[in-house]
């Protein structure tokens, strides 16, 4: 027969369960010293561990810090390069530009017509300002055959338009998407001012939405229309053209973005 509450705490020395109440607060005393004996984390010791991982984060900050500040000066390196060989290649072209000028006047004078068509022909490799300014000169001098003023008009209307092109500035981006080809750069430098615009930047930037040329005012959008129709000639067949976009974006009138 199961014992009572009563006859259960007689069993540690009394019916008033005097004895098992001492037994059960020993039992808690105990568990308590059990738990007490873990070993526990000083104040210096906590401090210490902050300290570490204050330390590791510090070190991986300033890991970071250094990456961003390495890749700033590589693109000021490279910014550098490209504006020099922009010096260079604007010296050469002043330089060259000298030598067709010689070149003109000793054909023009000439009084043959196939020279003359020739130095003609010249106008279209120089600055549009300055092969306007000779073509005039040509027409006003009254040396020119029949042939050479049919030829002085058509050039004067080629003239005519890469002047209007060249308040265009362009920004190229060539940056490359998967596999969408991007052109080489000088390449697209002798395309694009050899009809008037003029190539002021370059980086490495790409756009994954799809290539295009970016205009931000509805006065540039023939210009835009007409940098598309150079670059899409020089792509592969199978290459996603580029098309015109016009962002709303406050930008300068005449600056255009080129992306692959």
């Amino acid at each position: 027969m199961e014992k009572s509450l009563d006859e259960r705490w007689g069993l540690f020395g009394g019916r008033d369960g005097t004895e098992a109440a001492w037994f059960c607060e020993r039992g808690e005393e105990e568990v308590r010293t059990m738990s007490n004996d873990k070993p526990q984390i000083t104040k210096i010791e906590a401090i210490g561990i902050i300290i570490s991982s204050i330390a590791a984060l510090l070190s991986a900050f300033i890991a970071w810090n250094q990456n961003q500040i390495a890749d700033q000066q590589n693109q000021k390196q490279n910014q550098i390069q490209i504006e020099l060989q922009q010096i260079q290649e604007s010296q050469f072209s002043r330089e060259l530009e000298q030598k067709y000028v010689e070149i003109f006047y000793q054909e023009i004078v000439s009084g043959n017509s196939i020279r003359q068509n020739n130095a003609l022909t010249l106008l279209l490799m120089i600055q549009p300002a300055t092969g306007e300014k000779l073509n005039q000169w040509a027409k006003q001098s009254g040396l020119l055959t029949v042939k050479a003023k049919e030829e002085s008009k058509k050039i004067e209307t080629q003239l005519n338009s890469r002047i209007i092109n060249s308040r265009f500035r362009l920004f190229i981006h060539l940056g490359q998407v998967n596999s969408r080809p991007v052109l080489e750069r000088n390449l697209l430098i002798q395309k694009l001012e050899s009809q008037g615009f003029q190539v002021v930047g370059f980086d490495n930037k790409s756009d994954k939405y799809g290539p295009g040329v970016d205009f931000f005012d509805e006065k540039d959008r023939k210009g835009a229309k007409k940098v598309v129709e150079i670059i899409n000639t020089l792509l592969p067949p199978e290459a996603t053209k580029l098309i015109v976009r016009r962002q709303n974006v406050m930008q300068r009138e005449g600056v255009l973005g080129i992306w692959f």
